[in-house]
């Protein structure tokens, strides 16, 4: 009987925290699809300002930059 007492309480305890994980893992999936935009818009950004320059970098955020370009045209 204390067993089951024992167990009883802490599951009591431990619902409100498992209702809270729930709750944070529904909001971190909600804020994602912003999160990947702005980290998105923010290496675009990036590109183009490391396109201006010479040297590899600059090749480098060109090809780049046409490669998200490209599957930009793709998607729509």
């Amino acid at each position: 009987m204390k067993y089951l007492l024992t167990s009883s309480v802490t599951l009591f305890l431990a619902a409100p925290l498992l209702t809270e994980d729930t709750a944070l893992a529904q909001a971190g999936h909600a804020l994602r699809p912003g999160i990947e935009a702005a980290a998105h818009s923010l290496n675009l950004s990036l590109l183009q300002s490391s396109v201006v320059g010479r040297g590899p970098v600059a090749d480098g955020a060109r090809l780049q930059l046409a490669a998200l370009e490209r599957q930009a045209r793709l998607d729509d």
